[in-house]
């Protein structure tokens, strides 16, 4: 190493990726490169951010014209500029100690969407701030392949979907969704209303499998207050211990592969009662909630996303998933007399606007 910076950098994108390589990847030729600086120290680096106000313009409900939703241009935005909703991959972050080093990756060469891609997986950057690169990490379910034929080999050989179906048909869906929004929803604010209210039946089509089992599940209870579930479910009605084994099945089909869905579906399934009269609650419980909160810190839930480049419904949701699964894991350590694990968030604090969205 010398004493001039710039001669470093050089020699150091040299060593990493040589003038000749195909990759056409030189930190000296970048000029966003240019302006990386050397640090004495890389401890500020780690210290949580200061600034967790929360901006006014969340606090205002935009209902979404069907117009919009079926838009094209819609369509290609909310696929490149949403984490979760690129099909066939799975999102998670990546931490300042990963093997994928951030403060490095945060000088590659990235595309118009801030993202690099490589085979199967790409980086993509959610925020500018060079003194504290976030980066999460896109992967192909195909990266996993083996991993998943031997989990698949120990779950049932049943389309769970069709199952579903038999239980609850799509007309009886839709009405348990909006039973849902109605009596569950300020509880347990973990959908975006935003989202599916403007075109529920959709949202029952294409939802996924684990996560309707769940919202049925909870909503069944409320069924004399719909005009036509109060008659067809006079005498009958869909099985909860169907709903809740179809969506705990859809859970460990996930688990590889987490979504914001799957944090979803285990909230749901924590909020069901007790299947025993007997007991308070089954020891099980607690262990759902830690497993819960480390995979809410894997897809970066704990992070604030306030000034992320994200759909604004997006960053709410993620907002309100976090204080769900912090709560939910703090009154579990409380019920079950259990040490808490380190949380490590920087999301500010819930506020009532935030959860009519």
């Amino acid at each position: 190493m010398t004493n001039n910076p710039a001669e470093d950098q050089y020699a150091v994108s040299e060593f990493i990726w040589p003038s000749n390589s195909p990759l056409n990847w030189d930190l000296g030729n970048d000029p966003l490169a240019q302006n990386l600086e050397f640090r004495d120290s890389t401890a500020a680096f780690l210290q949580p951010q200061e600034n967790n106000a929360i901006t006014s313009d969340e606090g205002v409900l935009q209902p979404a014209t069907h117009a919009a939703l079926k838009s094209p241009d819609m369509d290609y935005v909310h696929e490149r500029s949403s984490l979760d909703e690129r099909p066939n991959h799975s999102t998670t972050l990546i931490g300042h100690s990963n093997e994928s080093d951030p403060f490095l990756v945060n000088y590659f060469p990235h595309n118009d969407q801030d993202e690099i891609d490589f085979f199967r997986v790409t980086y993509r950057k959610v925020t500018g701030d060079k003194s504290q690169p976030l980066h999460f990490l896109h992967s192909q379910t195909g990266t996993a392949a083996e991993s998943q034929r031997v989990l698949d080999e120990c779950l049932p050989k049943v389309d769970e979907r069709e199952r579903l179906e038999t239980i609850v048909d799509k007309d009886t869906g839709t009405s348990l969704v909006r039973l849902y929004f109605r009596f569950v929803f300020q509880a347990l604010p973990i959908l975006s209303r935003s989202r599916i209210l403007p075109d529920v039946d959709n949202f029952v089509a294409e939802a996924p499998t684990g996560l309707l089992a769940g919202i049925y599940m909870l909503a069944l209870p409320f069924t004399p207050w719909d005009e036509t579930l109060c008659m067809n479910n006079a005498y009958t009605k869909p099985s909860v211990d169907a709903l809740w084994q179809i969506s705990y099945i859809c859970l460990q089909r996930e688990l590889h592969f987490p979504r914001l869905s799957t944090v979803q579906i285990f909230l749901l399934l924590l909020n069901q009662a007790s299947f025993d009269s007997v007991s308070v609650e089954n020891p099980s419980a607690w262990s759902m909630a830690a497993s819960l909160l480390g995979m809410a810190q894997s897809l970066g839930l704990n992070a604030d996303p306030k000034d992320w480049n994200l759909p604004p419904w997006e960053i709410r949701l993620r907002r309100r998933l976090w204080w769900s699964v912090y709560i939910e894991h703090t009154w579990r350590s409380v019920t079950h007399g259990s040490p808490m694990k380190s949380a490590g968030y920087s999301s500010p604090s819930a506020r009532y606007h935030n959860v009519q969205q």
